[in-house]
């Protein structure tokens, strides 16, 4: 029942996008539609060590054909990115529920070697489903408004049967006040359940910028503040500060490279898990005849835990191969490997990712 409703609401984002005569709809020029439907399978060695934001998607380099909004990075994919930071270790409904002692030997997670997703290494099979839609009102040359959603549905299989769902919608105003200058504030609130029972609520306030200082040349930095809040009764509750600052050097038409830094700052109503982070992360894309194209990933994470003796460093690589086929038909295959580094015995841990995915954007 779960699948055949969550069909439905596919059907029903597929048939307003398919509504949308591609970008605009006659007699509204002001309005313009994007999103898409993606499929994805993955087989993961070890749950614990799955990155919230796992593989190398090429199509993330390439905004060829987006508008001139569009282009500021707002919209479907950014609305990705936030999602994806609303549950950084992919712990808060995988493994953890809530309990700081999850094994009950006195010990508290964030310490306890023997506990957490971290100290298991089951292997794990996840298929997933993705709808996007976004929309645009240019109010002026110089003003829009975007509207965003995302719903996805994703199934557990090899460890356990666990099927897990999130929504999330994004809106905000888009202001051109230079050359190549944009300013975007935005409000987000997502949502996740675990099966059918809500498990996490989030809401982000974000400000973002962009600068295209060349033709070549983008600069950009966005800051969220999120409030997360544990459904069940004893959930932790954390309020998250994030910067990311970024940038994009296309030094062909067929060659690009992406560069960020990420910091971050949790404070947690559970003390053992506030803690700060930062990151870095590369990127780089080759676009190859007859819409192939391929995808570099390396990014580097460090965490230090506020009240606790840890400190934990990881690594992801990520190779990603992509097909383009007409009417914005897609495919793509990329592989994932994360390692983690930690002060404490038993949180380390290492993954292999396999991912396949085929899907249509417009």
């Amino acid at each position: 029942m779960k699948h055949e409703v969550r069909m439905a609401m596919v059907l029903l984002l597929a048939t307003a996008a398919s509504a949308s005569a591609k970008v605009t709809i006659d007699g509204l020029p002001s309005h313009r539609f994007s999103g898409g439907i993606e499929a994805r399978m993955e087989s993961a060695t070890n749950i614990g060590g799955r990155p919230a934001d796992s593989g190398a998607a090429a199509d993330d380099f390439d905004n060829d054909d987006a508008d001139d909004f569009d282009a500021d990075d707002f919209g479907d994919e950014a609305l990705e990115d936030l999602v994806d930071e609303a549950d950084p270790d992919n712990e808060d409904l995988d493994e953890q529920d809530g309990v700081a002692d999850e094994d009950g030997d006195g010990i508290d997670d964030a310490l306890d070697g023997n506990t957490g997703p971290a100290s298991r290494r089951d292997s794990d099979v996840r298929s997933a489903l993705k709808a996007t839609l976004g929309h645009t009102y240019v109010i002026s040359p110089r003003v829009a408004w975007k509207t965003a959603a995302l719903m996805q549905g994703d199934r557990i299989d090899d460890r356990s049967e666990l099927e897990r769902t999130s929504w999330a919608i994004n809106s905000g105003p888009v202001f051109k006040l230079l050359k190549g200058f944009a300013l975007q504030p935005s409000v987000t609130y997502a949502e996740s359940a675990q099966d059918g029972n809500r498990k996490l609520d989030t809401w982000i306030a974000s400000l973002g910028a962009s600068w295209k200082v060349t033709t070549a040349l983008k600069l950009s930095a966005r800051y969220n503040y999120q409030d997360r809040s544990g459904v069940p009764a004893g959930s932790p509750d954390s309020e998250v500060d994030n910067l990311k600052l970024g940038g994009t050097y296309k030094f062909s038409k067929h060659d690009v490279v992406k560069l960020a830094f990420m910091p971050s700052i949790e404070d947690n109503s559970r003390a053992t898990q506030d803690k700060d982070r930062y990151g870095f992360e590369a990127g780089y894309a080759h676009k190859f005849p007859h819409k192939f194209s391929a995808a570099l990933k390396a990014r580097y994470t460090s965490t230090e835990y506020d009240n606790v003796a840890r400190d934990d460093d990881q690594y992801q690589y990520a190779l990603g191969l992509r097909k383009g086929f007409a009417h914005g038909i897609y495919a793509g295959a990329s592989i994932d490997y994360a390692t983690r580094e930690s002060s404490v015995a038993g949180k380390d841990f290492d993954n292999m990712s396999y991912i396949a995915n085929v899907g249509w954007k417009f």
